[in-house]
């Protein structure tokens, strides 16, 4: 009735980085660039390495109804556009320091009859050194490393298998993301500000300076809630499938603040359907997909912390897929 698992994971990451835009880049003696300066030798390299636990269990309450629990660890190092830019000086952004997150989840399985799946989870994320934005204006974003984070919520779905070919899924999910210990950021530009030094507390005409945020913020980027559902038909003697699906979230804010702004929730549908044949030691199937099927205009995703307030990025319009798979069994 018990089973149990574990596991561990080593992981290593590297970073190197050979700079040859050195040296007599500025003329010497040129006022008008600077005088005497040489751009100096951004090269160097870092190592991240740590290795993480995983550790699950489930408990067969009867031959329908599981319950299950998992803890684990994870480890996400910093990536190259994460560390392509500092807030001052030149080279890597090499004090960035990778996440390390503590994950708890406890759930149950329930098959409901013979034909329909309910699935159940609360979950908790601990992280100490998130990684957020610092900032970004122009094309360049700058990160930096914040003490703890902390995201919980549940997650809850059903799947059940009708007569004729017909099925049905629908999942929710919640999630409550904040970042728990404060943290200095900068400030959006206003008027004719154009930069923000990671030392100025206070405005002035063209710097926007930096703010502190308090904890308990929301990580901005994600959604509190995501709905997603589809009714499916298989017609099994000509190979044919179709699915008709719908997906929703909720509004997501585009810094640290609420007052700087939020992206509006939205809903989408889609649509997609093919055929499948088996051909000998060949499988063949045909797919055809399209996204947005009613032409919505919406907020696809977010620039968080956008120095400028260039904040929103639109998603595409009605898109679609067309496209085959071929796989060959050797006997």
């Amino acid at each position: 009735r018990w089973s149990v698992t574990g596991g561990l994971r080593h992981s290593r990451v590297n970073f190197k980085n050979d700079d040859f835009y050195t040296n007599n880049i500025y003329a010497a003696g040129n006022p008008e660039i600077g005088g005497d300066k040489t751009n100096l030798d951004d090269s160097g390299s870092l190592r991240f390495s740590k290795t993480t636990p995983v550790i699950g269990a489930v408990f067969r309450v009867t031959d329908t109804f599981n319950l299950f629990a998992n803890a684990g660890e994870s480890f996400e190092t910093p990536t190259l556009i994460e560390m392509a830019y500092r807030a001052s000086g030149s080279g890597l952004n090499i004090d960035l320091k990778p996440s390390i997150s503590r994950q708890y989840e406890a759930g149950v399985k329930w098959m409901i009859g013979s034909a329909t799946l309910f699935n159940a989870s609360l979950y908790k994320i601990d992280t100490d050194n998130e990684i957020v934005i610092q900032q970004s204006a122009g094309g360049r974003a700058v990160f930096q490393n914040v003490k703890s984070s902390e995201r919980k919520g549940f997650e809850l779905s059903l799947d059940t298998r009708f007569d004729n070919g017909l099925a049905a899924y629908v999942a929710y999910s919640y999630l409550d993301a904040a970042l728990t210990s404060a943290f200095s950021t900068c400030r959006p530009f206003s008027g004719l500000q154009t930069r923000c030094e990671a030392t100025t507390t206070i405005a002035t005409a063209t710097d926007s300076g930096v703010e502190t945020i308090q904890s308990g913020a929301n990580i901005p980027g994600t959604y509190k809630q995501t709905l997603y559902g589809e009714i499916s038909w298989k017609y099994k003697p000509s190979g044919f499938s179709t699915a008709l699906e719908g997906r929703a979230n909720s509004k997501t804010y585009v810094a640290f603040k609420p007052e700087y702004g939020s992206a509006a929730g939205y809903a989408v549908a889609a649509w997609r359907g093919g055929f499948s044949q088996k051909l000998n030691n060949w499988n063949v199937s045909e797919f055809v997909r399209i996204d947005n099927l009613f032409d919505k205009d919406y907020v696809g995703s977010v620039r968080v912390g956008d120095l400028n307030s260039r904040y929103y990025e639109a998603a595409p319009g009605r898109n679609w897929l067309l496209g085959l798979n071929a796989s060959y069994s050797f006997k």
